[in-house]
């Protein structure tokens, strides 16, 4: 479904992507994003409106490896580092981490437990233990999907977010994609 909505998007390009991703990420009450693209082009997106917005992020990517993926050290690395986001209040960029969503969906959820004068979550790390993480207020996630795995996703875990489509001509202005197809065609 969401493959067929992401070809509709690209011909409809009247939806301003960029500025509905910034309004999510300016308000602390919205749900966290789910952006899905076809190359890399969210890497590049999400730095340009972070920097534009002047918010501190920071990229937590999966390891290619499978021994990575049955490594409890490198599980307590990566479950720790996004605890440490989640304290700190930066924007926190998920990419291919999909054994380790499940353990972080009260945090998708915005699951919070209010503890005195703070906000809580409950975040598994390792197969037995769950700690309690205070959340910053300022902390935002932003889970990027490729657009080729988006079918390989849960359910479970894509009805958590706010989603967006990206593509490069969400980033090119009507010009600049009329110029763009010029030079396509020339080099062809």
């Amino acid at each position: 479904f969401i493959k067929q909505y992401y070809l509709k998007q690209l011909c409809e390009n009247n939806y301003d992507v960029l500025g509905r991703i910034k309004e999510n990420i300016m308000d602390i009450n919205s749900r966290y994003l789910l952006v899905i693209s076809k190359s890399e082009t969210s890497d590049f997106l999400f730095s340009t409106v972070l920097s534009e917005i002047n918010k501190d992020y920071n990229f937590c990517v999966g390891s290619q490896f499978d021994k990575d993926h049955y490594s409890e050290e490198y599980s307590l690395k990566i479950m720790n580092k996004i605890k440490l986001h989640i304290e700190e209040g930066k924007i926190l960029i998920l990419k291919n981490l999909e054994s380790y969503y499940p353990s972080l969906y009260d945090l998708f959820d915005q699951n919070f437990s209010q503890i005195e004068n703070g906000k809580y979550v409950h975040i598994d790390i390792g197969a037995t233990t769950n700690t309690l993480s205070l959340v910053n207020n300022e902390f935002r996630c932003i889970v990027s999907v490729n657009y080729e795995q988006i079918d390989e996703e849960e359910p479970l875990l894509l009805n958590r977010f706010e989603k967006h489509i990206v593509s490069l001509d969400n980033l090119l202005s009507d010009d600049l994609k009329k110029e763009s197809i010029l030079i396509f065609n020339k080099l062809k």
